[in-house]
């Protein structure tokens, strides 16, 4: 990763390292802790307050030739949800990961069954109806834990678009996910969905900030590793700057990823990503 910030120079750790990156609690924390008091006080670029909103505290996050996100949190009531869809809509979006549990809280309804779709009133003229429940993807020895798919079928005249909807359920708020292989699941549906490093897609939680933050770090830090081989480097060559990562993408998600324990799973979660890595390029 280029050193386009360099907030944090003594961060940079071998990918092969990251697995026992991950069992330092008290080096994430206090690493942890220095973003979030940069956020709130000394850091010009985290502390201003004038963020710029798609709709209803939805950010378009920009990581230049990696990925566009829409990071947000759950959108809820006819209003807020015709809101959020006209955005999909206007942007093209294929794909959305949702990270909450269904009525975890009263701003986190099913946004995606046609129970509230039907209230929906969208923006020239389309219609959008949820047609399938498809694929469940289960957790190994955790009945519990599962991603299930969704197709929402869009449709103005003779137009017609599909958003595939990917959610890890059971995932509890402030908490890392229940499964770490499931979270490489997802991530690897998503990519065999959504090819464009410039359209984005979604991903969302309860506030869009814990669990989307989770999602959208480590799908960076995929997309990282990635190019880093697609460049020439070797494995074992490639290095990684977990903080400056969550730096770059709170300047334009503010509080992103605020939790030690969610980022030591992205920490974990790149620990098996190399293992993954490693067994198919013997």
């Amino acid at each position: 990763m280029p050193k386009v910030y360099d907030k944090y120079p003594k961060e940079w750790c071998n990918f092969s390292d990251c697995a026992q990156k991950a069992g330092d609690k008290k080096g994430i924390q206090k690493i942890q802790d220095k973003i979030n008091k940069r956020s709130k006080k000394k850091d010009p670029l985290l502390a201003k307050k004038a963020y710029t909103y798609l709709f209803d505290k939805g950010s378009h996050v920009a990581i230049p030739n990696r990925q566009n996100y829409i990071l947000t949190g759950s959108p809820h009531g006819a209003k807020m949800i015709g809101n959020f869809y006209d955005e999909l809509i206007k942007r093209n979006v294929q794909v959305i990961l949702t990270a909450n549990q269904a009525h975890e809280s009263k701003r986190c309804p099913e946004f995606w069954s046609n129970k509230e779709l039907k209230h929906v009133k969208l923006k020239d003229g389309w219609q959008i109806e949820n047609i399938e429940n498809k694929t469940k993807v289960h957790a190994k020895g955790k009945k519990d834990a599962q991603i299930v798919e969704r197709v929402l079928h869009l449709k103005k005249g003779n137009e017609v678009r599909e958003i595939t909807h990917l959610h890890y359920e059971k995932w509890k708020d402030k908490n890392p996910a229940p499964d770490t292989d499931l979270l490489h699941a997802l991530l690897d549906r998503k990519d065999a969905l959504h090819k464009s490093k410039d359209v984005p897609f979604v991903i969302n939680c309860k506030a869009g900030k814990g669990r989307t933050g989770t999602l959208a770090i480590l799908d960076y830090a995929r997309k990282e590793v990635d190019a880093q081989i697609a460049n020439g480097k070797k494995l074992s060559e490639v290095r990684l700057n977990i903080p400056e990562m969550i730096y770059e993408m709170r300047k334009q998600r503010p509080s992103l990823l605020g939790r030690t324990s969610q980022v030591q799973q992205v920490y974990t979660a790149l620990g098996l990503y190399h293992d993954k890595l490693k067994a198919k390029h013997k």
